[in-house]
């Protein structure tokens, strides 16, 4: 009898360890479904987060200070095209000098029409050596033309002449037909011819009282 108590007593241990073993692994399990399961509500959602970042490119503006992408622009964009000069005409000198007005663009370009032998022609000359000491030769280029002819006044006195103003000056002499004087809608001598620097016409001054000293360099100065 005592046997079979004893052995009553150790299927019943038995029975309880294995029962309270159950219990144990059911809770835990439960424990670690539960971990699992708000791992996985954290987790999941997160990585997918990242990966639409990712996509997007966000990581790349944040590891580039923010920056968003904006296209590259080029280093030397296309320069605007320079205004053709107006008045677009080649002069030639008593020596054959080719002289073309668009290449002195950018300066203010007086043109003075004279005579030798004409009253005023002298004083605008002078007045017009005043101003041209005033700018330097990238602001302001002088061209004087003569309206005499070879029979009036020969190449060496028309040289002599202009060279006691400004050695400097171009010696220009118009063609028989006046082909300057035309080109310019010439009407009378002395007259002062002012263009802008992209060669428009500003101003025509005749005589030394319109062409004098002041009106002149007003003229110049306002348009430098």
């Amino acid at each position: 009898m005592s046997t079979e108590n004893n052995n009553s007593d150790q299927n019943t241990n038995t029975h309880r360890k294995v029962h309270y073993r159950l219990v144990r692994y059911k809770k835990l399990s439960k424990s670690y479904y539960n971990k699992f399961l708000t791992l996985s509500i954290v987790i999941f959602p997160t990585i997918i987060v990242v990966a639409l970042l990712i996509s997007g490119g966000i990581f790349d503006n944040m590891f580039n200070g923010g920056a968003p992408n904006i296209p590259t622009i080029p280093d030397n964009p296309t320069e605007p095209p320079t205004e053709p000069y107006k008045s677009d005409i080649t002069l030639t000198t008593i020596y054959g000098q080719k002289i073309q007005l668009a290449d002195h663009q950018g300066k203010v370009v007086i043109i003075y029409f004279f005579g030798t032998h004409c009253p005023g022609c002298p004083e605008q000359a002078s007045i017009l050596a005043n101003i041209d000491d005033i700018y330097t030769s990238s602001q302001l280029y002088i061209v004087p033309i003569c309206l005499d002819t070879t029979a009036e006044t020969s190449n060496s006195e028309l040289d002599d002449w202009l060279g006691g103003y400004d050695p400097n000056w171009p010696v220009i002499r118009d063609t028989v037909q006046y082909t300057y004087a035309s080109y310019f809608n010439l009407m009378y001598k002395p007259t002062v011819k002012i263009l802008d620097i992209n060669g428009d016409i500003e101003a025509t001054m005749v005589g030394t009282t319109q062409g004098s000293f002041n009106n002149i360099k007003t003229q110049v100065d306002a348009l430098l």
